[in-house]
């Protein structure tokens, strides 16, 4: 779990994540890993508006989130962890430049740390498990499945994570896709 240091939100929605994800309800067993980044000023303190304006150069993006998120997975790796989802939260802008790609996209692929502009190759962006019936593991597809946990209030980002612990079963429950992009 990606957590920006620098904003309360953040760190609260990272602790409450990694507490239940553990098998005795405590940060210091969960299985999650985290990953703190205080290199990430945002006015408004993980505000909606802050989160929306993103950062605008690229290269602030690669030295501030992408470079270290991989260092993070790198440490994980040497201890022998398999990491193959990150999860960011409310408090790590949305957008790179003028909304032209999404950090979470970008994350998917933090492996690759030289890029100066981003996926080079929009093929890339296609998702691998598409009509897929298979787990999906980052040594087989070489990219992150990325989410992100946030919402309006605490609360709102508490519940996403207590109802995705106790998911409805098939035929159950209601799936909302929403696309900005659509006027």
């Amino acid at each position: 779990i990606v957590v920006n240091d620098n904003t309360q939100i953040s760190k609260d929605i990272a602790n409450y994540f990694m507490k239940k994800h553990s098998p005795d309800g405590t940060k210091e067993n969960s299985e999650v890993k985290l990953c703190s980044l205080t290199t990430i000023p945002l006015p408004g303190s993980g505000s909606v508006t802050a989160d929306l304006e993103g950062i605008k150069i690229y290269s602030e993006v690669l030295s501030k989130i992408i470079i270290p998120v991989h260092g993070c997975i790198e440490e994980f790796k040497k201890n022998g962890q398999e990491i193959n989802y990150i999860v960011t939260t409310k408090g790590i802008p949305f957008y790179i430049g003028s909304r032209s790609m999404s950090i979470d996209t970008r994350l998917a692929f933090a492996d690759d740390t030289t890029s100066t502009t981003g996926i080079e190759d929009s093929a890339n962006l296609l998702f691998p498990l598409h009509l897929e019936k298979h787990r999906f593991s980052h040594e087989e597809f070489a990219r992150y499945l990325v989410t992100r946990l946030d919402g309006y209030t605490f609360d709102v980002i508490k519940g996403l994570i207590d109802r995705a612990a106790a998911p409805a079963k098939i035929g159950e429950g209601t799936i909302i896709f929403y696309d900005a992009t659509i006027a």
